[in-house]
């Protein structure tokens, strides 16, 4: 089920799915044109997916499909950019691995990030003005805070603080 707000500014309640295990984990933005869009997990199948209200009606999307399922939580987040188009940060719970998704207008682009270790829990995604990525998340194989961007043209990924259990 989902709860937004109309550009009215009257609350909206709608079912997407009424059946199987759908909908945990989700991130949710708002587009120029005040529409919602929504990334989610869809435990039945095992699969990351986007939904988006175009106005008129929703357009749901499957963008990966992680054979056996995903794990743990918060393992989504959603930024749109500067043309409306969604990039998902993701935990990879199957390969444990920070994972990145963008849709250009016509397809998905996904890449693992960062593969080293059990890394990419709890992401949180930005874009900058440029519409670069900025994605901080958890190193579960070091106990440490994490940070990931795409601003110099490829990935490239630090670490912001190791002292301790982060």
């Amino acid at each position: 089920t989902i709860h937004y707000t109309s550009s009215t500014g009257d609350w909206v309640i709608e079912t997407l799915y009424s059946s199987g295990s759908v909908g945990s984990h989700s991130s949710i933005d708002i587009d120029s044109s005040g529409s919602p869009h929504i990334s989610y997990l869809d435990s039945s199948n095992g699969d990351l997916k986007y939904a988006f209200h175009n106005g008129t009606s929703w357009n749901l999307r499957t963008v990966d499909n992680v054979t056996g399922g995903t794990a743990y939580f918060p393992i989504i987040s959603l930024a749109l950019d500067s043309n409306d188009d969604p990039h998902i940060a993701y935990y990879d719970g199957v390969n444990d691995d920070l994972k990145y998704a963008v849709y250009d207008g016509s397809s998905w682009s996904i890449s693992a990030i960062d593969q080293t270790g059990d890394v990419g829990e709890c992401p949180s995604i930005a874009i900058d003005s440029s519409d670069k990525a900025h994605i901080s998340y958890y190193d579960g194989t070091n106990d440490d805070l994490k940070y990931a961007t795409n601003n110099g043209g490829s990935w490239s990924t630090s670490t912001v603080d190791s002292s301790g259990d982060v």
